[in-house]
């Protein structure tokens, strides 16, 4: 599985507004070949958000690159929002107790490191 992480900051009394632009798009995404749904992460306090894609392929995820872009400016303009980055992941684990649901939290972890000490990482998580 592949995912394309776009990160975003509005002002926190504006995530309510990116959140239901980002419903109202979410039907264009699910529509684009290969997408496997998406995740919106948002932090209340801080207006920072995370948009996940999911993607069956990297070539699906290469595809939509386009459709994704004209998206993400469309929120944006809409909600006064700033696109900081977008980056691409390949999944590399995935461990759950239960199915994902909206309004839990989630910790993110941002590890850096070299290509070459990957699989050690990937073997200690």
């Amino acid at each position: 599985m592949y995912l394309r992480v776009t990160r975003t900051q509005t002002a926190p009394t504006r995530l309510e507004a990116a959140t239901a632009s980002l419903k109202e798009t979410a039907s264009a995404i699910r529509k684009i070949p290969g997408n496997l749904g998406l995740v919106l992460l948002a932090d209340k306090e801080t207006g920072a958000g995370r948009t996940v894609s999911f993607w069956d392929s990297q070539e699906a995820m290469e595809a939509s690159e386009e459709a994704a872009g004209g998206l993400r400016s469309q929120i944006a303009q809409t909600t006064g929002a700033t696109v900081t980055g977008v980056e691409r992941y390949d999944l590399a684990i995935e461990h759950r107790t239960a199915p994902p649901t909206a309004n839990t939290f989630v910790r993110i972890n941002t590890v850096e490191g070299s290509a070459q000490g990957l699989d050690a990482g990937l073997t200690f998580m």
